[in-house]
């Protein structure tokens, strides 16, 4: 039972990137050159609603998690500059 877990664990762990491609939105939302992990990643280019992004990366914080929330580090490019930022969605869905 201790070896299944452990392998659900490191499954979990290694969960790759473009598997949040398929939460997003295909009609507003465009990407490429995705890389790393749910838990760290790279887009090197993501489109939303006409606007650009470049060099996306994001850091999921997993003790966030433990407290009932998914909590991100993300930054990134815009045409105007970057930007570095965290956001945090609840499960009761309260985004900050």
């Amino acid at each position: 039972m201790a070896g299944i877990a452990c392998y659900v664990l490191f499954l979990l762990i290694s969960l790759p990137a473009r598997l949040l491609t398929a939460a997003l939105p295909g009609e507003q939302v465009a990407t490429s050159g995705i890389s790393g992990t749910v838990w760290h990643g790279r887009i090197d280019r993501l489109t939303v609603a006409r606007v650009p992004i470049r060099e996306l990366t994001w850091r999921l914080s997993p003790s966030a998690l433990l407290g009932g929330r998914a909590s991100l580090k993300l930054d990134g490019q815009l045409p105007g500059g970057e930007f570095a930022g965290r956001v945090s969605v609840s499960l009761g869905q309260t985004v900050r």
